[in-house]
């Protein structure tokens, strides 16, 4: 079961809770390393001795040594299939509400923000990681997912006058054009240790952005909304080797963090027949959260290889959206403050991964 996406303050109970069980795997993780033979060696560690893949680590060919064999360099590219999710696109729950339009004699919807925002798009991943002999390693990582959205025109038989940031109506008019365009994308630099022969701890530091905009335009007016926002933040988690089915080996990644999200909103609005025109700009600085978690398969492919494929998820609250500041900004008041939600990309991805 999916958790209720309406209680928002749930889904960051999940993944707390998932970052405590990280953690106390942390803690709990013994100084000795158990090998499949029961053997162990006090300084040592248990190290496989590999066979066609570096993921025969978990196979019975293993041996209790000092001297290790992991690679000391790898590099995955995966490609990103996701869709963008939030409640006003609809979720697994409840259905568009908010920015549809109505027919004036029927009252029934002709369509909104609903048709355009959910999306599936693609994207790339690269991870780079340089492995140390001790069970460390450093990991660099890079994604970007482009233009979620695209163009809809909203027509109606009888002229619709819509009202712009509450204060602005703009002249009746038949046809609507509404465009709304999400890119999003991040940077992270990890430190990983080993913790046993399953866990691996991991630390870092990460960079996400998330930048948005959504347009009216028709004969009577028209109104943009932009925001940017700017993610920092520290984040922790592991990467978790769940079993293996023959020589395919199946594992979890589960990382989160809070983020100061410094957010830029651009707002403007015109009405044709009278020409007014008012803009507004605005930064604020929010606190946020971003987790993410990575559920797949590790198909070998030769001795220096395997193909990777599973699914994706990340999640980021206090995030504003660009369509949400129009129930927020007065813009010939020049006053109004951002509002934040939150919002998914999940889907799967497939990539293959080389090490040396």
């Amino acid at each position: 079961m999916f958790p209720n996406l309406v209680g928002r303050p749930t889904l960051k109970t999940y993944f707390t809770f998932l970052l405590s069980v990280c953690s106390l795997l942390l803690i709990s993780t013994g100084v000795l390393a158990q090998c499949n033979d029961g053997s162990c060696l006090a300084t040592g560690s248990c190290v496989p001795q590999f066979g066609d893949s570096y993921f025969d680590a978990e196979y019975p060919a293993s041996v209790c040594t000092a001297t290790t064999t992991r690679p000391t360099f790898s590099i995955a590219v995966d490609t990103l299939i996701l869709a963008r999710v939030d409640d006003l696109a609809g979720d697994f729950f409840y259905d568009a509400n908010s920015f549809n339009f109505f027919d004036p004699n029927t009252y029934q919807p002709l369509g909104g923000l609903g048709n355009i925002s959910d999306d599936v798009k693609p994207g790339f991943r690269v991870s780079i990681v340089d492995h140390d002999e001790d069970g460390t390693a450093t990991e660099l990582s890079f994604f970007q997912m482009e233009k979620f959205g695209d163009p809809y025109t909203v027509t109606s038989s009888q002229p619709i006058t819509y009202v712009y940031y509450f204060t602005v109506p703009a002249n009746p008019a038949t046809s609507y054009d509404l465009d709304y365009s999400s890119r999003f994308r991040g940077i992270e630099l990890n430190r990983k240790r080993e913790f046993g022969s399953r866990f691996t701890g991991i630390a870092g530091i990460r960079y996400v952005q998330l930048s948005e905009s959504f347009n009216i335009n028709s004969s009577g007016g028209a109104s943009s909304s932009k925001i940017d926002n700017e993610l920092y933040g520290l984040q922790l988690g592991g990467d978790l080797k769940l079993f293996n089915l023959g020589r395919v080996q199946f594992g979890a990644t589960v990382k989160g963090g809070s983020y100061l999200n410094h957010a830029h909103v651009s707002a403007s609005v015109v009405r044709a027949s009278s020409g007014q025109f008012a803009r507004f700009v605005d930064n604020e600085d929010e606190i946020a959260f971003v987790g993410e978690t990575m559920i797949g398969a590790f198909f070998p492919v030769g001795p220096k290889g395997n193909i990777r494929i599973g699914y994706q998820m990340y999640y980021l609250d206090g995030i504003g959206l660009s369509p949400d500041q129009s129930n927020t900004y007065s813009l010939f008041a020049q006053s109004g403050s951002i509002d934040t939600r939150d919002v998914w990309f999940h889907g799967g991805y497939v990539g293959l991964e080389l090490f040396w």
